[in-house]
């Protein structure tokens, strides 16, 4: 048998054969890195939630009334008037929102009788919220 110059023989001894040990050290690192790296998906960050735009829209706003008592005279937002016109007054607003607040700022000179006659008036026309304070000083009418 004469070989031709630049083969080889291959002899069974010489069959190449994957070392097995590095090919499984491989697999398992990547298996570790899968482990490590896996989240569970939690089901709240699955919920619809519906939140409010931070642009402000245009809501109904809290409305403050000031009712203001002196000896003898009421006034409405700043706007004299009697007793009579101020519970039309308060009725009307009672009507368009029975939330609103109102804030009765009492001099003090005026009489416990006219500070229970507003009072009532307001719980009347279906008004609760109310503030009652004390002016200090007396404004000019």
């Amino acid at each position: 048998m004469s070989s031709k110059p630049g083969t080889k023989k291959v002899r069974a001894e010489d069959v190449l054969t994957l070392p097995m040990a590095p090919l499984l050290d491989v697999v398992m690192q990547i298996l570790c890195f899968f482990v490590v790296t896996y989240e569970v998906d939690k089901a709240e960050t699955h919920l619809v939630v519906n939140l409010p735009s931070p642009v402000k829209t245009a809501g109904p706003e809290i409305e403050l009334l000031k009712v203001q008592i002196h000896s003898g005279r009421y006034q409405l937002m700043g706007k004299p008037m009697p007793l009579e016109a101020l519970g039309e007054m308060l009725a009307g607003f009672a009507a368009k929102d029975p939330k609103t607040t109102v804030i009765v700022e009492v001099s003090q000179r005026a009489r416990a009788e006219q500070v229970i006659n507003v009072l009532d008036m307001c719980h009347k026309v279906g008004l609760t919220s109310l503030n009652v304070m004390t002016l200090k000083g007396e404004a000019s009418l």
